[in-house]
């Protein structure tokens, strides 16, 4: 009823119980406090209640009870009725309701649509963040496996300029105990050769002096043919 004619359609209204007969020896108010529900109802429409009985034949004393309960109700209104008025009002609020549950209802699916956007924000941030550690990860490896490749070729190239400086050393060695040895041979032949030399100037200055002391004993010696 709130919801159709307003919350002031509550003063206008009464519950209607229609089957009083099936009460038997049970009062209204025993029924009443079997049930939360119904005293919450008949408490919203401040406690106007009704009660017919279908088994009573004449009917016309309950109908005047319950016009009676009507006027009181009217009386009790200020001498009005429910009008066209109030359902219009009602109507108006209802829709004023109605727009502020869906402004409430869109505000929350904004809130909503929002929250997800920044989940999904933050969790591509996370997913690109990752990528971007894999990559530099990627790089770091890439970069650490090309310096170990130029290491490995610098100490390969190092390792043959060694092997060729030794083979050009070794070279050079036999080369240069070769020239050792050929010079020592000439020196060696140099040596003879000089050694004969100085043997065959040593012979001839020996012969010259033996000629010579032959000429001065000769010259010293008295002539054969003067003594006689």
């Amino acid at each position: 009823i709130q919801k159709i004619f307003g919350d002031a359609a509550d003063k206008y209204s009464m519950v209607l119980f229609t089957h009083g007969d099936s009460l038997d020896d049970t009062t209204i108010e025993d029924y009443l406090a079997r049930s939360s529900d119904l005293q919450e109802l008949v408490k919203r429409c401040n406690g106007q209640y009704h009660i017919f009985n279908n088994k009573l034949k004449d009917k016309k004393p309950q109908v005047i009870e319950l016009l009676q309960k009507i006027r009181n109700i009217v009386q009790k209104n200020g001498g009005s009725h429910y009008t066209n008025e109030m359902f219009q009002e009602a109507e108006r609020k209802i829709e004023e309701e109605k727009q502020r549950i869906l402004k409430e209802q869109q505000e929350k699916i904004r809130r909503e649509k929002e929250e997800i956007e920044r989940k999904v924000q933050q969790q591509c941030e996370i997913e690109r963040q990752k990528l971007n550690q894999q990559l530099q990860a990627e790089r770091e490896r890439e970069r650490q496996r090309r310096e170990e490749e130029r290491r490995v070729e610098i100490e390969r190239m190092n390792e043959e300029r060694r092997r060729a400086l030794e083979k050009l050393e070794e070279q050079r060695r036999i080369e240069r105990e070769a020239k050792e040895r050929e010079m020592a041979a000439m020196m060696h032949r140099l040596n003879e050769q000089k050694a004969e030399e100085l043997r065959q100037q040593a012979a001839r200055i020996q012969a010259e002096q033996a000629v010579r002391m032959i000429q001065s004993v000769s010259r010293s010696s008295p002539d054969p043919c003067n003594i006689m």
